[in-house]
C-alpha cells in the first residue's frame, strides 16, 4: 500500500509528532489528556493491538491519526465532535479533517445521487457516507485501521439502553446528580478559571450549565442571546442571568443583518470549515459569537459551553407516553420510520413522492441502524438513531461555528456518565423529557434557594395554538384554505420569527416556496446543493410585510 495521504486544517490546534496527529482532550479516569498526552496515549495503545479499546476508555472531545509499522490508525469521539473523512482509491488511502481537500486529490467532486436527496430532505449524509461517492465519514465511535491495500472500520461506542439494565425510580435522582456533577467538575477542570461563555436560552438544557455551574462557585461566566429585539428566548435568557448573577450580552438580529452576514466572505470561509460534504452548517450562533468578539467582551481564550444535547438522550420530541414508539416490547420496523422520517426527513413535503423516495429513505435508515432485533424496543432504535445521526453529525456539528472564531469549547451533556445515565432510564420517565425537566427544575429551586416551580405541561396549548392547529387540519382536507394558510404565515414568518434569519432568503423566494414545516434549513440545504439560488445582489425585503 502507498504511504497514507494525510492533511490537517490549520488553526484547530492539531499537534503532529512521530507519525501521531491528535487535536482535542479527554479523560483517562480522574486524569486530564492534554492533547500531546492524548496521542502519545492512543499512539502506545496502537502498538499494543488495542488502539479502539484504549478510545473506548476515554471521556472527552478528540481525533487521532497514528501511522505505525505499516499500519494507520484513526478515531473519532463518541459525539464525532471532530470529524475525520477518508477514501480509498487505487490502493492510495487518503485521510483529514477537511473532506473537501479529499475530493480535491481526484480533481472535484463525484456526488453520490441518493446521499444528495438525502442531505435535501435531512440537512445531512447519515451513516459512513458523504456527498461524494468515494469519501466516506468516520461515524461517532469509530475507529479506522488501513493495512495491507484495505481499511475497516469497527465501532467502539453505540448508544443502547438494556431494559436488564434500568435503574429504579428510587435511584434516579442521585443518580442523575451523580452523573451531572460529575460532567461538570470536569467541565470546570478544563476551564481552569477562564471565562466560560453559555448561549442561553429559556430552555432547560442551558439553564442546567449555568445552575451547575453557580453550585461549582464557578464565578468567570458570561451568559449571551441574541434574535430579533425582545424576543422571547432572549428575554427569558436576560432574567435568568439576573436572577443567576452572571455578566449578559445580547446581540440583535435582523432582516438586514443577516443578508450581509450570508453574503459575507466570512460566511462562506465558516461553510468550507463547517459542511465537509456532510452536513449542512449551523448558522444560529455564528454571527452572535462575531459580535461578541468583535465587542472585545469574549476573551481569545473563552471556552464556548451549549447546551446540547441533552434533549437527545430521551427519545421524546414531545411524544406522550401513549405514542406508539412506547407501547411496544420489540422494535416494530413502521413504528421505527415513520418517528425518523418526521424527526429526520422532513425539510421538504415529499408526501407526493412517497412511493420513489421511501424505498431509498428506509434503506439508508436501516442501514445505519443495523439489525433492529439488536434494540430491546422501537424507542431505543430510534434514540440511537437520533444520538448517532442527527445529533453526531448535524447537532454537535454546530461547534464549528466556535472554532471559525478560533474559541475553545466543551459539551458536558455529551459526557459519557452523563450519556451512560441515559441508557439505564426506562421509557416511563423518558416521554416529553418530563423527569429531565422536573429534575432541573428541582435542582434551580434547590441551588438558588427559589421556590420550586413545576415545568409546564408540555400538552398544555394557548387558544392561539389550538386554532392554528384546527386551521392546519382544515387545510389539509380543503386546499384552497391551506393555501391561504401558507400565505399568511409565509408572511408572518418572515416578518416575525424571533431570529429574523429568514433574510438570509430573498422574501419574494421565501414567500413563493414557503409550505408547512418548511423552515430555514429547507432553503439553505438547497441553496448548499445548488438548487435554489438566492440571488446575492438582491435586497431584503422590509422587516414588516
Amino acid at each position: 500500500m502507498a504511504p497514507a495521504k494525510i492533511h490537517t486544517r490549520d488553526g484547530l490546534g492539531w499537534h503532529a509528532a512521530g507519525g501521531v496527529h491528535t487535536r482535542g482532550r479527554a479523560f483517562r479516569g480522574d486524569r486530564l489528556l492534554h492533547t500531546q498526552q492524548l496521542g502519545e496515549h492512543l499512539r502506545d495503545a496502537a502498538i499494543a493491538g488495542r488502539f479502539a479499546a484504549a478510545a473506548a476508555e476515554l471521556n472527552g472531545f478528540f481525533s487521532c491519526i497514528v501511522v505505525h509499522d505499516g499500519a494507520i490508525y484513526a478515531t473519532v469521539d463518541h459525539a464525532r465532535s471532530m470529524p475525520l473523512f477518508y477514501a480509498l482509491v487505487g490502493g492510495q488511502v487518503y485521510l483529514s479533517d477537511d473532506a473537501a481537500w479529499i475530493a480535491e486529490q481526484f480533481g472535484g467532486l463525484e456526488l453520490d445521487p441518493a446521499c444528495e436527496q438525502e442531505y435535501a430532505l435531512a440537512g445531512y449524509v447519515t451513516g459512513p457516507d458523504t456527498l461524494d461517492r468515494r469519501i466516506k465519514q468516520l461515524q461517532a465511535g469509530e475507529a479506522l485501521t488501513a493495512r495491507d491495500g484495505g481499511i475497516e472500520t469497527a465501532r467502539w461506542f453505540r448508544y443502547s439502553r438494556d431494559k436488564r439494565c434500568e435503574y429504579p425510580e428510587e435511584e434516579l435522582a442521585p443518580r442523575l446528580d451523580a452523573a451531572l456533577g460529575s460532567a461538570f467538575d470536569r467541565l470546570v477542570a478544563v476551564a481552569d478559571g477562564r471565562t466560560i461563555a453559555v448561549p442561553l436560552s429559556g430552555g432547560y438544557d442551558s439553564r442546567s450549565i449555568v445552575l451547575l455551574l453557580k453550585e461549582r462557585g464557578y464565578a468567570n461566566v458570561l451568559a449571551f442571546s441574541y434574535g430579533r429585539a425582545g424576543n422571547h428566548e432572549a428575554e427569558a435568557s436576560r432574567r435568568l442571568a439576573a436572577e443567576f448573577g452572571l455578566a449578559w450580552e445580547f446581540v440583535p438580529y435582523t432582516e438586514r443583518l443577516w443578508h450581509t452576514w450570508f453574503n459575507s466572505e466570512e460566511r462562506r470561509a465558516y461553510y468550507a470549515l463547517a459542511d465537509n460534504l456532510a452536513s449542512l452548517p449551523i448558522l444560529q450562533d455564528w454571527p452572535a459569537v462575531w459580535e461578541l468578539k468583535r465587542r472585545g467582551v469574549l476573551p481569545a481564550d473563552a471556552l464556548l459551553v451549549p447546551g446540547y444535547s441533552a434533549d437527545a438522550f430521551p427519545a421524546s420530541r414531545r411524544r406522550p407516553p401513549s405514542s406508539p414508539v412506547y407501547q411496544n416490547n420489540a422494535p416494530r420496523r413502521e413504528v421505527i420510520l415513520d418517528a425518523i422520517y418526521n424527526y429526520t426527513y422532513f425539510l421538504w413535503d415529499w408526501s407526493q413522492r412517497r412511493h420513489e423516495l421511501a424505498p431509498l429513505i428506509d434503506a439508508r435508515i436501516l442501514a445505519a441502524l443495523g439489525e433492529l432485533d439488536g434494540f430491546c424496543d422501537s424507542a431505543a432504535a430510534i434514540e440511537a438513531w437520533g444520538i448517532q445521526e442527527r445529533q453526531a453529525k448535524f447537532i454537535t456539528n454546530a461547534v464549528r461555528c466556535y472554532e471559525h472564531w478560533g474559541y475553545d469549547w466543551w459539551l458536558p451533556l455529551w459526557d459519557r456518565q452523563f450519556v451512560d445515565f441515559w441508557t439505564h432510564v426506562a421509557p416511563a420517565y423518558r416521554a416529553e423529557r418530563r423527569f429531565a425537566r422536573t429534575h432541573i427544575a428541582r435542582m434551580q429551586a434547590r441551588i438558588t434557594g427559589a421556590e420550586y416551580v413545576p415545568p409546564p405541561d408540555p400538552r398544555r396549548r394557548t387558544t392561539l395554538q389550538r386554532s392554528a392547529a384546527w386551521l392546519r387540519g382544515v387545510g389539509e382536507r380543503i386546499p384552497p384554505v391551506a393555501a391561504v394558510y401558507n400565505a399568511v404565515r409565509a408572511r408572518a414568518q418572515y416578518a416575525t420569527h424571533p431570529l429574523a434569519w429568514h433574510g438570509m432568503i430573498p422574501r419574494e423566494l421565501f414567500l413563493k416556496l414557503y409550505r408547512g414545516r418548511v423552515h430555514i434549513n429547507s432553503f439553505l440545504a438547497l441553496e448548499r446543493l445548488g438548487r435554489l439560488s438566492f440571488e446575492p445582489a438582491a435586497r431584503p425585503g422590509r422587516e414588516r410585510p
